[in-house]
């Protein structure tokens, strides 16, 4: 899995949170502290982006257990040496300053490190930003998936289908 170099904006910090700092989340997101809790107690690891001290980005990684992907309706086993990056989130503040892209290449770094070969990374059609902080982390797409959306019900389409960019 070759990792990206990516630059990223001078003041930059990018660190892996400890449980015991859910609170830094829930204050700077408003963000529900149950779900958090859930993902720590899943062995998920969030990592944390702070520019000049303040808190602009945050991302998770999940490396055991179910990964769902709600917007195409699957499921997926996360298998031994492969992990799933999802819930990236840049404050509108912080866009469009490579901070993004910055904490994909962390992941990928830290996943490397830890023997992961295979690293996920999944976003929707409309999210044009998620789609050029992954381009600019070096990522190329994998694979389409496709699902009718009826208010909240989500039915999976058809079945994975790769794009031929590997």
């Amino acid at each position: 899995m070759p990792i990206p170099n990516v630059t990223v904006p001078e003041g930059l910090s990018i660190s892996v949170l400890r449980p015991t700092e859910i609170g830094m989340l829930v204050e700077t997101w408003g963000l529900d502290a149950k779900e958090p809790r859930r993902r720590w107690e899943r062995g998920d690891r969030c990592y944390l982006c702070t520019l000049d001290g303040q808190p602009v980005c945050y991302g998770w990684t999940q490396r055991s257990g179910k990964h769902s992907i709600d917007a195409a309706g699957r499921r997926r086993v996360v298998p031994p040496g492969e992990a799933w990056v999802y819930d990236v989130y840049t404050s509108e503040k912080a866009r469009g300053l490579g901070i993004a892209p910055g904490a994909l290449a962390r992941m990928f770094r830290d996943a490397h490190n830890d023997g992961v070969a295979t690293v996920w990374v999944y976003t929707t059609d409309d999210n044009k930003a998620s789609q050029r902080a992954q381009l600019r982390a070096g990522l190329k797409p994998a694979y389409d998936l496709a699902a009718l959306v009826i208010g909240p019900l989500v039915i999976p389409l058809g079945s994975e289908r790769p794009t031929g960019i590997l």
